[in-house]
């Protein structure tokens, strides 16, 4: 009689595993494990990557040092509201847009009456092309108008100009509107740095024009995330 050995059925075996993964349905990581394994990645300079679960966005945020400086002040009466909210601005104009969303979270856990920190949310996710979320934020700081100052209004105002824009990026009636708001803002508060920052991008390309733009330069030091060099924005805005 013949003998069979083992090995003689290991082209057999072989096809067998190949089709039993070829069948086998498709895992999926859950929601879950996605989070987690995103917070485990760097996020500093992360910006346009859309749809970033709500959870990542909302996980706790320690203060760190060496984020940047953002001395703007609130209507918030809590000093660690105000301190996340610096946080936040530091890390949104260095696009750590995660950490800058956590940080206005935080910010938001400590005093939720705080109409800046849902003006920086609604920047935050615009910069994550997620314009839904954007208004809605908006909509939550134009809520609370009544604990906000009149400064701290004009930013609100203007969130929903700009977002209007930015739904209609080719619509230059739309974008000479959301300029002219800001300027007519710069005109009313000349101290707030962060409209004459949102006006020197909103201006951007338009110095040459001389019937338009009045030369006028702005000179903000900030320091960015990233790393602790100090860097010169220089806009050339009415």
């Amino acid at each position: 009689m013949k003998r069979v050995h083992l090995y003689s059925f290991l082209p057999v075996l072989l096809l067998a595993r190949l089709l039993s993964n070829f069948f086998e349905p498709e895992s999926r990581p859950s929601e879950e494990s996605l989070v987690r394994d995103l917070s485990q990645i760097p996020v500093c300079g992360l910006s346009h990557v859309g749809g970033v679960p709500d959870a990542l966005l909302k996980q706790t945020v320690v203060l760190r040092s060496g984020v940047g400086q953002f001395a703007t002040l609130t209507s918030s009466k809590s000093e660690k509201a105000q301190a996340y909210f610096e946080q936040g601005m530091g890390y949104l104009h260095g696009y750590a847009l995660i950490e800058a969303a956590r940080s206005f979270h935080e910010a938001l856990r400590h005093d939720s009456t705080m109409v800046m920190a849902h003006v920086g949310l609604s920047r935050v996710f615009m910069e994550l092309d997620d314009n839904k979320a954007a208004y809605e934020s908006a909509e939550a700081a134009q809520k609370l108008a009544q604990f906000a100052s009149e400064r701290e209004q004009a930013h609100v105002e203007l969130r929903f100009v700009q977002l209007k824009a930015v739904d209609s990026l080719h619509n230059k009636t739309l974008l000479n509107e959301y300029r002219s708001a800001i300027k007519r803002q710069v005109k009313r508060f000349p101290q707030d740095a962060e409209l004459w920052l949102m006006a020197g991008n909103a201006y951007e390309g338009l110095a040459s024009d001389a019937g338009r733009v009045h030369r006028r330069r702005v000179l903000l030091s900030m320091k960015m995330c990233c790393g602790s060099s100090q860097i010169t924005l220089r806009h050339t805005i009415f």
